[in-house]
């Protein structure tokens, strides 16, 4: 008899699923990541660029600030490069952390199932019986 109020165990592959589905969020963050730190970094290029413009439109006063300000987009150019290439660090680390995840968890539910059978063969007719006091459990509690 089957009850749809009933819960249901996951399935490898619903273990499976929701480990990649990790880690594609995972690496979606990863690449939006170097994403906004590309984007970062061109704009800073751009400051750049324009601050050394009015430097020399403005004479030498302004030369000073200019270089400064290309001092300055140079330095937030290389912290938004190594936040960069932190998060793609990052990003790898988790996919490996999930990828032994799964591993270890397919392994897991695979001595799970083995030690189930096993013990299902040596003892059939105690199976049978548990099978069945844990349906009627089941059943009442779910009537009440």
């Amino acid at each position: 008899m089957n009850n749809p109020n009933m819960p249901t165990l996951p399935t490898k592959g619903d273990v499976k699923s929701g480990i990649d589905k990790a880690a594609d969020a995972a690496k979606g963050a990863v690449e939006h990541g170097h994403d906004a730190a590309n984007k970062a970094g061109y704009a800073a290029d751009k400051l750049g660029d324009k601050a050394k413009g009015l430097a020399d439109q403005a004479g030498s006063t302004l030369s000073n600030i200019a270089d400064k300000a290309g001092d300055y987009a140079e330095q937030g150019k290389q912290a938004v490069k190594h936040l960069a290439d932190e998060a793609g660090e990052v990003g790898e680390k988790a996919q490996k952390w999930v990828g032994e995840t799964y591993d270890a968890s397919a392994e897991r539910l695979d001595h799970y199932t083995q030690d189930l059978s096993n013990m299902v063969r040596k003892y059939p007719v105690q199976a049978v019986l548990v099978g069945f006091l844990a349906g009627m459990l089941l059943s009442r509690t779910l009537r009440s």
